[in-house]
């Protein structure tokens, strides 16, 4: 014999998932809250995680001076695809000399393209010019100094053509530096 379900049974049953469903859904909803803001004439602005990173930012030590420039390109075009993301060039200078550099009017307009990771960190993706090689550096905001950034270069993952261990000079530019933002 086939078992009888009241309506009233069954609107239990639908009453305890929909509050079970809801309950799952609060548990996982986060509300939003300002990580980033400076004062404005009508309270706090909201400052993108990407725009603490804006600016020119160098490193200097006697004639070496190491340079880089990020800016917001809201309409950039990677094969077809229109997004938005940081870009932003080079330009080394080692005993007086440029030994690398953005080429300007080359087959696009960065050296430097990247997405920020969170509000203090910005992983992007780099490539020299003079030796036509790629890499990833990764660009840190020391703490409590928003002036200050700490620079990591390493070489993109994958096939790389050279036997042994990587050598030294693998990039003609800086592998690891601190920069200072300047106006």
């Amino acid at each position: 014999m086939f078992p009888v379900f009241s309506i009233r049974h069954t609107m239990k049953n639908f009453l305890f998932l929909l509050l079970a469903t809801l309950l799952l859904i609060s548990t996982c909803a986060k509300a939003q809250r300002i990580h980033n803001s400076k004062p404005g004439p009508s309270g706090p602005v909201v400052v993108s995680a990407g725009e603490l990173f804006f600016g020119t930012w160098q490193w200097s030590s006697g004639n070496d001076v190491f340079r880089i420039v990020l800016a917001h390109n809201a309409a950039l075009n990677i094969a077809g695809v229109v997004s938005s993301a940081t870009t932003g060039q080079h330009r080394y200078v080692r005993n007086g000399a440029v030994v690398e550099q953005y080429a300007a009017g080359g087959t696009k307009p960065y050296s430097l393209l990247g997405i920020p990771r969170n509000n203090n960190v910005m992983t992007m993706s780099f490539h020299e010019f003079s030796t036509n090689k790629w890499g990833v550096a990764t660009l840190t905001l020391v703490p409590g100094n928003p002036n200050q950034l700490t620079w990591q270069l390493v070489p993109q993952e994958g096939l790389l053509l050279y036997t042994g261990a990587r050598p030294a000079d693998y990039f003609v530019t800086p592998l690891t530096l601190t920069l200072t933002r300047i106006p």
